[in-house]
């Protein structure tokens, strides 16, 4: 075992490097540090050397002790005079005898992290401009952080980049290929796709817009399965989900404890067909994993998530790239979560359902020149604030979606969408639901009874939706029948996800 020094590294004086230390490309290694080989050093007998390694951009400095087999990771930094006893994560500083952490010693990845945890503070449109170059920076460090911080980083880099997404093609292929490319590409499967569907889920609870509308709906009319649930779970779902016959496992711990977890709890119940409903990072670290041999994604908007097949709502409109794999399949939600009656709240306001910080700024204007010639109020139910106000604008905050359709005159689908199952909401609740399928304002929910072609139709239509009950009328007779006919059909929903899947080689 011999030493290695890279290229471009500066060694300074009275340095002992001794067999086994390799040290990579431009590190600095300050005077009269010592590098030492053997665990148990005796003076006789025989002895075993232990390697060390310096990654690349690594700085030490003067008089540090490092002992035998640790790693100092890329872009770390060693206080002078430290003893360094175990490994040192990429781009920390440690400092002291044992030497500890003490901070970041990356100025670029301190502060993208701070600008990212400030964004999720409060999830501000004023991001809006920063958010791709945000998430560039932080990609630059992803894939050589520890596997719990690049969870962490990637998680709040894809959330300010997809969030506040302003082209739906465009910003997809920058976040597909620079963050989650950047972070390591998923391993082809080992195998025949043969055994149980499970589904991987973020959270088992129905809200304003979860995803777990749609995913309840479909385990409602599946063959007993595994469902693995890794962010939280509520007493009523689990205990729905229980009666259905469907196991209900929820994980703990740091993402990469929870993604070890889960792939080894796909081996022991026979996986051979794994869904996710989420982007988020523990999905990505599973599906890296290889934890099934067909990993499936349920689209819930963000569509370039890398899977073996993308599972798109027939609902939503597919990118036309060649990244992703599509299959549409029956959009479905149990009637109840649609609809449940409520109160003649005798309604005069525009409204709509989703999250605030992903109204684009040409449809806010838009419902503003609405709102000018009706004299109404527009209100907002969910998430944040919007990015461009109107004096009439009511941002509402999250409430229960059926008492806020009660209290909307005319749904006013919004882009960019969030799920779009709230249209779908408005239309059981027979609120009439007018669209816009235009460049600058484009819905992907394709089954609306009112859609228009240029912004003058759109707002025409909302104005007379508003203005003319005999019209409005016509619009929500429409939806409901869509509703009614398609949406709710769990039989055909379920028929439809096990014929795509057996399409790409699933087996039970």
């Amino acid at each position: 075992m011999e030493s290695i020094v890279g290229e471009r590294c500066k060694i300074q004086n009275n340095v002992n490097v001794y067999r086994g230390v390799t040290i990579g490309d431009e590190v600095f290694v300050g005077p009269n540090t010592t590098f030492t080989n053997d665990v148990y050093p005796r003076a006789v007998g025989d002895w075993e050397c232990t390697g060390t390694t310096v990654c690349d951009g690594a700085s030490i400095g003067a008089g540090a002790v490092i002992l035998p087999g640790v790693t100092i990771g890329k872009g770390a930094m060693v206080g002078a005079g430290a003893v360094v006893t175990k490994d040192v994560p990429p781009y920390i500083t440690v400092a002291g005898n044992p030497a500890n952490v003490i901070g970041c010693a990356s100025g670029e990845l301190m502060k993208v992290t701070e600008d990212l945890q400030a964004y999720m503070q409060t999830r501000d449109t004023a991001w809006k401009p920063r958010r791709l170059e945000l998430m560039a920076k932080a990609s630059k460090y992803i894939r050589d952080l520890r596997e719990d911080d690049a969870a962490n980083l990637y998680n709040m880099a894809i959330s300010c980049a997809w969030q506040q997404h302003e082209d739906f093609l465009a910003d997809q292929i920058f976040i597909r290929e620079v963050l989650i490319d950047g972070w390591g590409l998923i391993p082809p499967p080992n195998g025949k796709p043969k055994g149980k569907i499970a589904w991987l889920i973020n959270h088992a609870a129905i809200g304003t817009y979860a995803p777990y509308k749609h995913v309840h709906a479909y385990l409602s009319g599946m063959e007993p399965c595994p469902v693995y649930v890794h962010g939280s779970v509520r007493d009523k779902e689990a205990g729905e989900l229980k009666n259905l016959g469907h196991t209900v496992y929820q994980f703990k711990g740091s993402p990469s404890a929870v993604a070890d977890a889960i792939t080894e709890q796909c081996k022991a119940d026979g996986v051979g067909a794994l869904i996710s409903d989420i982007y988020t990072s523990i999905p990505l670290m599973v599906f890296k994993r290889r934890a099934a041999n067909l990993q499936a994604y349920l689209s819930p908007g963000f569509q370039l998530f890398p899977a073996d097949v993308t599972l798109l709502p027939e609902t939503q409109e597919v990118l036309p790239h060649p990244r992703i794999t599509p299959e549409f399949i029956p959009t479905c939600v149990l009637p109840e979560h649609l609809y449940k009656p409520m109160p003649d709240n005798k309604p005069t306001a525009f409204g709509v359902l989703t999250r605030a910080e992903k109204m684009s700024e040409a449809y806010l204007k838009m419902v503003g020149k609405i709102l000018d010639i009706t004299g109404a109020e527009f209100h907002i139910y969910g998430r944040g604030e919007p990015c461009w106000k109107h004096p009439k604008f009511r941002v509402m905050g999250i409430q229960n979606p059926h008492e806020a359709l009660s209290r909307i005159k005319v749904y006013l689908d919004t882009w960019p969408t969030c799920g779009g199952l709230s249209c779908f909401e408005a239309m059981a609740h027979g609120v009439p639901v007018v669209t816009l399928d235009h460049n600058s304002v484009k819905s992907w929910n394709l089954f609306k009874p009112c859609t228009n072609q240029t912004e003058e139709e759109f707002i025409a239509s909302a104005v007379r939706a508003y203005r003319d009950p005999i019209f409005s009328a016509q619009i929500a007779t429409e939806g409901r029948e869509t509703v009614s006919g398609r949406i709710t059909n769990i039989p055909r929903a379920v028929s439809g996800l096990y014929k795509a899947l057996r399409r790409h080689g699933w087996e039970p």
